[in-house]
Formats: structure tokens, sequence, C-alpha cells
């Protein structure tokens, strides 16, 4: 079945129009002789249509002597015109790694004097009005170039700077030192500090009246027993009692003494007074105080040795500090805050991982036996769960669950678009773990170790564009 041809109108504003003498013409004037169809009007195909023939291509005519004369000096000035914008933006380029654009003084000048008319190569001599983004500054200080030249700017030239112009072999170095030790923000060190400090304290609060039974020379573990089990040169509880026994000072007031300074490094770790300085204070008395009771110690103080310890190396006093109240520290981001950051993350994904596949090389945690067990355990067991002995598909699946979080921690949350769901994935776990197993200050370490090493933003702020100076009329006065 034939179809009658869509007939468009004619098209002004300086585009193709439809057929006819129009469309001839309008190769014609830009230089495209080649490209004049022969016969392709709407009367012609209408009579192809009428004589029952298919409709092709419109056929193209061969220019003739002076045509093909005039499409190959339109081609060689289009190259002259692209080798001269891509020189322009190469020069444009090395000025911008010559003299850096950022400066008030020229960012200053330009927004004062306004976009300028030049002449450009291309555009028939005619003096035109460029935007300022052209000159390669634009709004504060960002690499632009002309859009003009867009076809011919490279990557590189869109950079602006000759340092990104280096090749692929530079890339993964770039990337590589970004990830180590580009400038952090101290937001997710401040956040580490404080809510270590806030679950160290939170166990000295429950530990405190139970001091002498756990960690004293004659509690659950005598000082001999833990000396002779201690391997290397571990400081402990009974060496510094031994120091002090001249001066009349008994066991119990060391071990008092020692916890009393362990929570006023604590306080002053969670204000930010000289925070470096109360985590490593804070870490060598702890450390001191676990080598002496052997019961008392699980995973939770080896996360909290971890912890202070990248306290102290972290600078984490440039926010939410006493130090930063009185101006004793700054809040500008430093490669040490990264460095020390991506330490962390590594390690806490090695934690993971590595808790995942201990797991997972048993049967107990496939069969789901293994949760079962945790949840029954006298020294674990928290609510009565007894009911789901009848559904064994529940502690399964709360198995593989776990393996999946567990395992797959170290991979997916490097994803930013799930390290959000992942992190609440591994709250709840925690939580979990908290409400069913009692262990409160285990869980609530790891969260804020998750919070702060993923959730809390290392990014540097932005910084305010530069305030220009606008030229103010001197106002009349009165006269006296």
């Amino acid at each position: 079945m034939l179809r009658m041809p869509r007939v468009a109108a004619r098209r002004v504003g300086g585009r193709m129009p439809v057929g006819g003498r129009g469309r001839e013409r309008w190769w014609r004037a830009r230089g495209r002789a080649a490209h004049v169809p022969q016969r392709c009007g709407p009367g012609h195909r209408l009579q192809l249509l009428r004589a029952g023939r298919g409709v092709g291509h419109a056929r193209r005519v061969r220019p003739r002597h002076t045509e093909r004369a005039a499409v190959r000096a339109a081609r060689t000035a289009q190259r002259q015109r692209r080798g001269a914008a891509a020189r322009r933006v190469r020069h444009v380029s090395r000025a911008r790694a010559d003299h850096h654009p950022g400066s008030d003084d020229r960012v200053a000048r330009r927004a004062r004097a306004g976009p300028q008319p030049r002449r450009d190569v291309g555009d028939g001599g005619r003096a035109t009005t460029r935007p300022a983004c052209a000159d390669g500054v634009g709004p504060r200080g960002a690499p632009h170039v002309d859009h003009a030249l867009r076809g011919a700017v490279r990557p590189q030239d869109h950079a602006g700077d000759r340092r990104h112009a280096g090749g692929a072999m530079k890339k993964p170095l770039e990337s590589f030192w970004n990830f180590w030790l580009a400038p952090a923000d101290v937001a997710p060190a401040a956040t580490l500090r404080i809510g270590t400090a806030a679950v160290g304290l939170a166990q000295l609060a429950m530990v405190w009246s139970s001091l002498t039974m756990l960690y004293g020379n004659f509690g659950l573990v005598q000082w001999r027993v833990i000396d002779v089990a201690r391997e290397g040169v571990m400081p402990g509880l009974s060496r510094l009692a031994i120091a002090v026994a001249p001066l009349g000072v008994s066991s119990a007031m060391v071990v008092h003494a020692v916890f009393a300074l362990y929570g006023c490094t604590l306080v002053a770790l969670g204000v930010g007074l000289l925070p470096r300085f109360s985590a490593a204070a804070a870490l060598l008395t702890h450390l001191v105080a676990s080598n002496s009771g052997a019961l008392a110690v699980y995973g939770f103080d080896t996360l909290l040795h971890a912890a202070l310890f990248y306290l102290v190396v972290m600078p984490s006093a440039g926010r939410w500090s006493v130090d930063r109240w009185r101006g004793a520290a700054e809040a500008s981001p430093t490669w040490l805050g990264r460095l020390g950051l991506r330490a962390l993350q590594v390690h806490l994904c090695l934690v993971y991982l590595n808790a995942g596949l201990s797991k997972a090389s048993g049967d107990q945690w496939w069969s789901g036996e293994a949760l079962w067990r945790a949840l029954r355990s006298p020294q674990f067991e928290q609510v009565d769960l007894a009911l789901l002995a009848e559904w064994p598909l529940v502690l399964q699946a709360g198995c593989w669950l776990t393996l999946f979080i567990e395992c797959g921690y170290a991979f997916v949350i490097w994803v930013p678009s799930l390290r959000r769901p992942w992190l609440l994935a591994t709250i709840a776990l925690h939580a979990g773990i908290a409400v069913f197993m009692g262990l409160w200050l285990f869980s609530a370490l790891m969260v804020v170790l998750n919070v702060a090493c993923f959730w809390v933003s290392a990014a540097p702020a932005p910084t305010a564009p530069p305030v220009l100076p606008t030229e103010q009329a001197p106002s009349a006065e009165p006269a006296s």
C-alpha cells in the first residue's frame, strides 16, 4: 500500500529548506556543492509514487571543476580554523599552568572588565563578544574553555593544567595518591574521638564497682599467674604495684588510681583537650589494666586499643573540641587525616572479612546451629527464644544473613550507592547482638567505628568564593 509523502513546511532562520531550488542554493552558498541533489522535490517524489516505484535516497550531482575547487578551499579553511583553535586552547592551558588564575586580583579584573569584544579565528573576522569562560577563567577560578572550540579541545585541555596531561599512565598513580593522601576533613576523626571516649567511659562506669575483683591482685586471677602467662615486656599493674610498694601504697589503691587516671584521660579526649596526648595516655593506662585482668578482656578491649591508637595518629582537635574553641587547633583538611582514616577503613574491612571467613569455614554457621547456641548460651542469653527450635529455617536464614553481611562488607562498602544501605544492615546486626546477647559495649564501639569511617563524609568543605570589591561612587557630602 502506497503512502502519500508528508509535506513539511519550509524552514527559515538559516536552516536548510525542504526541497527544490531553495535547497540547492542553500548547499551551494555554504561551499558544499557535492551535496546538491539532482531531482528531489516533492513533485518528483509524487510522480514516482504514482508510477509505483520506490523512493530511495536522492542522487548527488557530481560537482563541476569550479565547485570541486570551492569544496577543497572550504575544507582547507576548516582545517586551518581547527588548528588555530587548538593552538589557542593550548596557549590558554600553558598560561593557566604558569600563572594560576584563582588569584583575587586577576579574577577581580576580569569580573570588573566583563566580556570583551575580540576577533576570533573562524568567525569571518567579525568582532564577537565571548563569555568569560572562553578565556579559561570561570566562576571561582574553575578552568573553562571557549564553547565554540568544544570539538577541537582535548580532555587534558579541558582540565586547564599540564599536570593532568600526562596520559593514562599517570591516572593510576594519581588515583592511588588521592585515595591515601588527599586532604580530608577532620569530622570523621572528631566523631571517632567523641564516640570512643563515650564508650570507654561507659565501660569504666560498669566495672568500677568490681575493679578489685576483676583486676586486683587477689581477684579472680592473681597477678602472679597472669605474669607467668604474659609474654614479652608488656606492662601490667603488678610491676607498678611493686614499684610503689615502698611508699606504702596497696595493690587496691594502685588499681583504683590507674582507672581514675584512665577516666580523666577519656574525659579530656571526649572534650577535645589535647586529644592526641589524651588518647596516648588513655591507651597506655587501658593497656596496663587489660594486661592484669585476664577474665575481663575480650574483643571489645582489642578494638578499643585500635581506636585509641588511630586517635593518637589522626588530627581530631579541629572540630567540636576545647582546643578549637580556644584557638589552639585548626579545622583545615590534612593529608595525615586522610591517611589515618584510610588505614582505619581498611582495618575495619579486614576485621569483618576475617570474622566472616572464620564463620564460613565451619558447618555450624551453614546449618543454623551456631546462632542457636549463641542465643541459648547461659553467658549470653538475654531473651528466651526457645520457640525458635520449632523454626530451624529462621535460625539458618539468620546465620546466612550474618555471613553475607560480614563477608560482603569489605567489598560492598566501597560502592557509593550501596554504602549507606550496607551500613544500616551492619548497624542492625550489631543492634541485634546487643539486644539478644548483651554485648552492648562491643556493639556500641562497632557502631562508632562504622559511622566514623564510612557514614561521616571526609570531603573538605567547599570554600566560599572571593568577594569582589565593588566600585561605588563617592557620596556627596553636604558642605558645612
